[in-house]
């Protein structure tokens, strides 16, 4: 009977502190949109892995920024470098990818020296065979990208970041074979050009 009473109140607990949570995140999203939102710009370079081959992939975003607590836009993204393999007559082929993407970021922990965030990414593009720089075989892919992004803030101007996640890839298996679903990653450098240009105009209207 104990037993049964602490499983009992354990998922209730449990549930509480899910609705409590979820409640405090709707709040949190509804209080940024409803402030004016900045344009945001962002490019970016993750490292995954293809084939037990490491296969970085760029990426452009634009989007809109409230509060720098909610980010919201549209990104590309596309391998830079193809993951290279020979066949059997010692032809030269490259896989490759390239799709656009929705995506949105949320900040949950934000103080003077760290923040933390958990950026996704849901897209659709195509995954396709080069042989020597011919398009041979081609598929539409889907993709979904969560990741948690940390960032420490030794300035207020410059911060250095790391980026975990994990790119989950669906397509036709008997066109393109190989598998680009891979765990994500990224270390960089970090602008906050939002404090930059909030401070440069501070200088500015005072000297007016």
């Amino acid at each position: 009977m104990k037993c049964i009473l602490n499983t009992v109140c354990s998922v209730v607990i449990l549930f509480c502190t899910i609705t409590t949570t979820q409640a405090q995140f709707t709040d949190s999203i509804m209080n940024a949109l409803s402030q004016k939102p900045r344009a945001y710009a962002a490019l970016n370079n993750r490292n995954s892995f293809i084939q037990n081959q490491k296969a970085p992939v760029n990426g452009v975003k634009l989007g809109l920024n409230f509060k720098s607590q909610f980010i919201f836009g549209l990104s590309y993204n596309w391998m830079p470098i193809g993951i290279k393999s020979y066949n059997k007559a010692q032809m030269l082929n490259e896989l490759k990818l390239h799709y656009v993407a929705a995506f949105a970021e949320y900040t949950f922990y934000d103080t003077k020296r760290w923040e933390i965030s958990i950026p996704l990414q849901i897209g659709i593009g195509s995954i396709y065979m080069q042989q020597q720089g011919k398009k041979i075989t081609q598929t539409t892919a889907f993709f979904y990208e969560p990741t948690m992004s940390c960032t420490w803030k030794p300035t207020r101007y410059v911060g250095l970041g790391v980026d975990v996640g994990y790119r989950i890839v669906t397509k036709d298996k008997t066109i393109i074979p190989q598998n680009f679903t891979s765990p994500t990653y990224s270390f960089g450098i970090a602008f906050f050009f939002g404090t930059i240009y909030s401070d440069v105009k501070k200088i500015i209207d005072k000297k007016r």
